[in-house]
């Protein structure tokens, strides 16, 4: 298993079109602007981590990563966005534009 962090120099990677990192240990904070700025990528797996949103909210509609959902480059985004017990606030990666969530572990 991978461990560690996303480094935020993923966005020097103009031509990566798939991102496969799930079930993993990855932690910290996923660099949504950085992979964002990945024009040419069309998937990116991230679920079954300890990946958090640090200092945003959610993957919300004016991320760059939704922008490049909705511009039908990006055709599968995957987060653990679904909370436990359906509780929405326990989502570790709450998001408006993934193409599937999975569950959060427990906090």
């Amino acid at each position: 298993a991978l461990t560690g962090t996303i480094p935020t120099n993923v966005g020097h990677l103009s031509l990566l079109k798939y991102v496969y990192l799930h079930k993993n240990s990855l932690s910290g904070t996923i660099p949504l602007a950085k992979l964002g700025t990945l024009s040419s990528l069309h998937r990116l797996h991230l679920e079954g981590n300890e990946l958090t949103m640090g200092n945003n909210s959610s993957i919300s509609r004016n991320e760059p990563l939704c922008a490049l959902r909705f511009q039908n480059v990006l055709d599968d985004l995957v987060v653990d966005c679904k909370a436990p017990d359906g509780q929405p606030q326990l989502a570790e990666v709450p998001c408006s534009c993934c193409t599937s969530c999975f569950e959060s572990r427990d906090p």
